[in-house]
């Protein structure tokens, strides 16, 4: 309905270290014969293409199709829309508990009373496997933090969202991690550069990843690592003031994969989690899929590898 969420349809520019430029061209053609629309610039035509970026950048690979939107513009538009569909939200309101009889769902607790239902979709990010814990079940999402740093207003600076190859291996990186009971070891933060336009003309940059509980205190250290990343890449951040910081809370799983399904653990619990960094871009599929599986649809794409049940949830 024409509704803007700040979507901005301008191809990426991954920027790679020049001896990962033989991979990526070959990553390229690889692409292309799936029919993704991608090329590699050198350093003349990276310079039209995206003139912010250093001079000492000697070439980077361009994706036609890919986007973004302003996440809380979709965020804040979803909820608009699910009311005038009928849903209710109840902001601030903590979930104390759900009640199962005989193994289904028949409740749910919150500190503004009680909610009878018949069934609970667990889409809580972050904080999931606290909710799991209400009814018995160890659910393997635990917090991944990160960091942002956005800009003043400086429109056009960049044309492209722009990212590094490594922001691929950050993420890779915290795969490997090790899991005790207590979950994920914490290890040496990982940290990549991204950039991405806003409506607003400002610059989001990331991004940090590192496990550290729930703490969402915002680290000096981490902002100036971030930045020194960025700077590499477009030397003309230097110049422009940082109006706002944050730090957020990803839901990381073992796998990489989120968990998306029900559960036979308890009938009526449904799983829509641990997307990591993907929330935003996968959510409509997800609730596409948790929609059919709700209403006893054929799933539009099969779900089986996504399967909450595939990670021992009951401790045994």
């Amino acid at each position: 309905d024409g509704t803007d969420v700040g979507y901005r349809h301008h191809g990426t520019v991954l920027v790679g270290e020049p001896d990962e430029e033989t991979e990526l061209k070959t990553g390229l053609q690889r692409l292309r014969e799936i029919s993704v629309r991608c090329e590699w610039l050198d350093q003349s035509a990276l310079r039209e293409a995206e003139p912010a970026l250093s001079p000492e950048i000697h070439g980077a690979a361009r994706f036609e199709d890919m986007g973004q939107v302003s996440p809380m513009r979709v965020v804040n538009e979803m909820a608009r829309r699910a009311i005038l569909k009928g849903a209710e939200i109840h902001t601030n309101t903590e979930v104390k508990g759900i009640e199962v009889s005989s193994g289904k769902v028949a409740a749910v607790v919150t500190s503004k009373g009680r909610i009878p239902c018949e069934s609970v979709v667990v889409a809580a990010g972050a904080w999931s496997r606290q909710i799991g814990e209400l009814v018995g079940l160890h659910v393997p999402v635990w917090p991944l933090k990160g960091h942002v740093l956005v800009t003043e207003p400086v429109p056009g600076m960049l044309r492209h969202y722009v990212t590094e190859t490594g922001y691929e291996a950050t993420v890779k990186a915290m795969q490997a991690a090790s899991i005790d009971a207590d979950g994920p070891q914490p290890g040496s933060p990982q940290i990549a550069a991204v950039l991405q336009n806003l409506p607003s003309g400002q610059i989001l940059i990331g991004s940090s990843r590192e496990f550290s509980g729930f703490d969402r205190e915002v680290n000096r250290e981490r902002l100036a690592q971030i930045a020194t990343r960025a700077e590499r890449l477009v030397p003309g951040l230097r110049r422009l003031r940082i109006i706002r910081t944050y730090a957020g809370l990803r839901p990381w799983t073992p796998d990489g994969l989120p968990l998306v399904g029900r559960t036979a653990k308890v009938e009526g619990i449904v799983f829509a989690t641990g997307h990591g960094g993907n929330g935003n871009t996968l959510a409509l599929i997800t609730a596409r899929l948790v929609a059919e599986l709700m209403t006893g649809q054929t799933t539009s794409l099969d779900t089986s590898p996504l399967s909450p049940d595939r990670f021992k949830m009951n401790g045994a």
